[in-house]
């Protein structure tokens, strides 16, 4: 039987094998199956009596159902390749044959595509079949494990790294396990899994190895610098939770955590409305207050976990302090300068320190925190030999300016000369900030005699800068600088002081108007612009009681104007009022501005009289076109006259009132709003922070105000 069973097997592997062979030369797959089929048969027939025709029945059939099976299969193009794959159904492999090796867009494998598209299944199949697909990476140096990261698929991830732990080393590019392997940009799937906030991506990487926290990327980012950066602070926490080493928090541009979080709290206030979980997609219910409170937890584990962050500079040599003064936060000072006040004395590259940034962004409060912890920064200097008060008056903020006069150990700074011989009073002349150039010379401590290195004193540089108009530079001699003691002229002034003398003889000053032009202004504009007014409401009421058309001289109507249902005549009334109210309007604001200290109030005021003035005029005008209208109906070509001549008045008032009200609303309004509105927000803040902390101290936080 043996040999039998030989010959049996011999015959298959021989004539039957090369049977087929012959016949896929030459014909189909179907015809060599069956071709093989009928030769087994006859094989099984002659030794079915011997006991192995059903064994041969068997095997005939095994082969034929098999290469019927592989002769229908069908092998799908790329294109078709791709969308089986995104698919996501495994059977497909049962009736298709597929191209495990195919690259699409961006050397994209087919482990990839399943992985983009998160099909768990179609991706475990492809990796039963070809393991090696685990560790290959397309052109941007993305595995599928980085893919799965970047998508927030945890059951793929997980797939992924379980089918990566036994593969050999050999395998794994560089000996690295696949949790390790880097992209293009030099990511793991853990800075992947950060940057798009998937949180349970990341602690599922984290716990697999926990020294991915070490690995920065090829920008310098680290784990957690990225973490505080998004705004994803759960993941932050986490990290420095984690057992182990300490985490690496260093960032791009030299920068580390710390500076994230505090720029990142800092910016909390820069949202104007918008709720910060809209930035967030890992956290879409959180509110302003708790992301706050979340960022000082973070910072305060920083700075126990890691103390020498708060020393640590970035590419332009500024601390986290640095950035903690440009965003005004007095809080995050106190964090930082009660652990190390050493951060308060550091400059950056330009010699700039935190106190120089508060003072150049108005920001008190913070300078308040920063002297309470080092007294002595007010004597710190930039590259420019400005002091923190210099740098206050260079940006025009009068708050931190007033704060600096009224604390007595800084005498020493406010007549302190910089590399170019300007003390800050120099400083607010050239910048032709009046309302500082006001609270230095009322301070009787203030150098007003001092010259700079090219020979000026502040008087000079206010006479030759066409920031200030001719109001404002009138109000500071006559008033604030005669009263306080005059400054004197440097030489220089001095031997110019005739050609300007026979400047103001003529009774004219040139003045460089803010838009830059030249415009020739009447030494006594006001003078005439009050006598005009006068004038104004003198006729104006004068016409009130002489109208048109007289009065009713019956006994019932007595003394009622006759012309009173005319249209014309009410047209007269209602502009000849208007006339008369803001021509005394106009009035009464000179006198205003007369008794008044700032002198931008002063220039603000005569603008508004000068501007009612105007529109007095013009309500005039139309008081007698409608005054004429009335008595002159009868006649039409006198009708017609007198409206043609009061509208040809109209068209150059009109176009000059409109430019009025441009500029008016321009630079009046919107600059006066402006400063209101900030003023009032900076005090509502400091409000609200003083009944915090005096909830938090246990006091009772009586006669706060209304916060």
């Amino acid at each position: 039987m043996n040999s039998q069973v030989e010959i049996f097997v011999g015959n298959m592997n021989g004539v039957g094998t090369n049977q087929m062979h012959s016949s896929s030369t030459r014909m189909d797959t179907a015809k060599a199956v069956e071709m093989i089929t009928r030769n087994s048969r006859e094989r099984a027939k002659y030794d079915y009596k011997d006991g192995l025709g059903w064994v041969a029945s068997m095997i005939i059939n095994l082969l034929r159902w098999r290469w019927r099976a592989l002769s229908s299969k069908i092998e799908l193009s790329k294109e078709e390749l791709y969308r089986v794959v995104a698919s996501g159904d495994p059977k497909i492999f049962a009736c298709y044959r597929l191209n495990m090796l195919q690259q699409f867009a961006q050397g994209n494998t087919v482990l990839h595509v399943a992985v983009q598209h998160k099909q768990k299944k179609m991706a475990e199949a492809i990796l039963e079949r070809e393991p090696s697909l685990l560790c290959g990476s397309n052109w941007d140096s993305d595995t599928p494990l980085h893919i799965a990261a970047r998508t927030g698929c945890l059951t793929i991830a997980a797939s992924l790294l379980s089918g990566s732990r036994i593969r050999t080393s050999e395998e794994v590019e560089a000996g690295q396990r696949l949790v390790e392997m880097l992209n293009k940009e030099g990511d793991t799937a853990l800075h992947d899994a950060i940057n798009n906030g998937h949180l349970e991506v990341f602690q599922f990487l984290l716990e697999s190895n926990p020294q991915l926290t070490l690995i920065e990327n090829q920008a310098g980012e680290s784990p957690l610098f990225l973490a505080v950066d998004k705004g994803f602070f759960d993941i932050a926490g986490e990290i420095l939770q984690s057992p182990g080493m300490s985490p690496s928090i260093k960032g791009r541009d030299s920068m580390n955590a710390l500076h994230a979080a505090i720029i990142r709290f800092g910016k909390g206030r820069q949202l104007n409305g918008v709720k910060e979980r809209f930035l967030l997609k890992g956290f879409p219910n959180t509110t302003e207050g708790h992301l706050e409170t979340k960022i000082e937890a973070i910072m305060e584990k920083l700075i126990k976990k890691c103390p020498s962050a708060m020393l640590e500079v970035d590419k332009f040599g500024r601390t986290p302090l640095h950035y903690a003064a440009y965003f005004g936060r007095g809080e995050v000072a106190e964090l930082l300068l009660k652990v190390d006040n050493n951060p308060g004395y550091i400059a950056d590259l330009e010699g700039v320190s935190a106190l120089h940034i508060a003072a150049k962004n108005g920001h008190v409060n913070f300078i308040e925190k920063l002297f309470e912890y080092c007294p002595d920064t007010w004597a710190l200097l930039d590259k420019k030999g400005m002091t923190a008060l210099h740098a206050a008056v260079e940006s025009g903020q009068q708050r931190v300016v007033e704060y600096f006069l009224e604390i007595p150990r800084l005498d020493c700074v406010i007549n302190r000369k910089d590399e170019q011989g300007n003390t800050p009073l120099h400083l607010a002349a050239i910048h032709g900030n009046p309302d500082i150039l006001v609270k230095l010379t009322n301070d009787r401590r203030v150098d007003r005699s001092a010259i700079n290195k090219e020979g000026f004193t502040a008087m000079d540089i206010i006479r030759s800068n066409t920031k200030l108009t001719i109001l404002e530079k009138d109000y500071l001699f006559e008033w604030s600088l005669c009263v306080t003691g005059s400054l004197p002229r440097s030489l220089k002034q001095e031997v110019s002081r005739t050609n300007a003398e026979a400047l103001h003889s003529t009774g004219e000053i040139d003045v460089a108007g803010r838009d830059g032009r030249s415009i020739r202004v009447g030494r006594y504009m006001d003078d005439i612009d009050v006598v005009v007014a006068i004038l104004i409401a003198a006729v104006t009421f004068q016409a009130a009681l002489q109208t048109p058309g007289g009065y009713e001289q019956n006994d019932f109507h007595k003394g009622m104007a006759v012309l009173v249902k005319q249209f014309a005549f009410n047209v007269f009334v209602i502009a000849d009022s208007l006339a008369f109210a803001l021509a005394s309007a106009s009035v009464f604001v000179h006198f205003w501005s007369f008794i008044e200290e700032s002198p931008t109030v002063v220039t603000n005021l005569r603008r508004y009289a000068r501007f009612m003035t105007n529109i007095s005029i013009a309500g005039m005008v139309i008081a007698f076109a409608a005054g004429a209208t009335v008595v002159l109906t009868p006649s039409r070509l006198l009708y017609t006259f007198t409206v043609v001549c009061c509208a040809c008045f109209f068209l150059g008032p009109i176009i000059l009132f409109l430019r009025i009200m441009r500029t008016m609303f321009k630079s009046v309004f919107s600059g006066t709003l402006k400063k209101w509105w900030s003023l009032r927000r900076d005090t509502e803040n400091d409000a609200r922070r003083a009944y915090v902390e005096h909830i938090i101290e246990g006091r009772s936080p009586t006669n706060l105000g209304n916060v």
